[in-house]
């Protein structure tokens, strides 16, 4: 049995994302290089536009890419932007099980940065979505537009919890979400500790505008599929189906 493209967004990208919402999912990423809430400085390649690939077919469940993520940007306990969800297709014989890694898709058309009534959300020139977490007042508006519902909500008590990471501190009462590890970017590393932990390969990050990279390429051989396209965002990220 395959996974086609209709029945993954009917049981990955629904049911999915009913699961990750029950867990109480919400992102929001650290703050800028320079310290918490400045502004972002200009990116290294302007003309990039960053997206991810990820191969269901290779990801084994193991969890490495959601350590990795904890670790790189020395998350809050309980904060994990980055996860893998246990999914099913098919039933009784027919059914199996698959492992669906879920983060920002970092789309093209954000409409949490959309309803954000202060501006701490925005997209760089590189396609990344970013937030500002001093400008964010934590009113959750960004969590309930993302159709992804991968946004989640530093519980700490507000403007008292700041913890030091690669891309600036987090603060309490806002939100926090993945970055695709914007700080190694801006330092000229172009990949993620989420790529670069994952010990199949099944994700890949590159620049979609690069018709000769390796994700443009694995998106055109793999026939990558976006999640929940009908809702019109534009993800940045792309996942190679499962056959059988």
């Amino acid at each position: 049995m395959k996974l086609t493209r209709r029945n993954f967004l009917k049981y990955s990208g629904l049911a999915g994302i009913l699961i990750l919402a029950d867990k109480g999912a919400g992102l929001a990423g650290p703050s800028d290089n320079q310290g918490a809430g400045e502004t972002v400085k200009q990116p290294v390649n302007a003309n990039a536009r960053y997206g991810m690939f990820i191969d269901l077919e290779k990801c084994i469940g193991c969890n490495a890419c959601t350590m990795a993520c904890i670790k790189e940007n020395q998350l809050p306990e309980g904060i994990t932007p980055n996860r893998v969800l246990k999914m099913k297709i098919g039933q009784g014989e027919d059914a199996r099980e698959y492992y669906q890694p879920l983060l920002c898709m970092h789309c093209e058309k954000p409409v949490c940065a959309d309803v954000c009534p202060v501006k701490a959300t925005y997209k760089r020139e590189d396609g990344i979505v970013m937030q500002d977490n001093t400008k964010c007042i934590g009113c959750k508006y960004c969590m309930q537009a993302c159709p992804y519902r991968v946004r989640m909500f530093n519980k700490k008590p507000p403007f008292t919890y700041k913890k030091k990471h690669p891309g600036g501190v987090h603060v309490g009462g806002t939100v926090i979400k993945c970055t695709f590890c914007r700080h190694r970017i801006d330092a000229g590393n172009i990949s993620t500790a989420c790529c670069d932990w994952c010990p199949t390969g099944a994700r890949v990050f590159g620049d979609l505008n690069d018709p000769n990279s390796r994700i443009s390429k694995l998106i055109i051989e793999r026939n990558g599929v976006q999640l929940l396209k009908e809702k019109l965002t534009e993800p940045q990220v792309y996942y190679g189906l499962i056959g059988r």
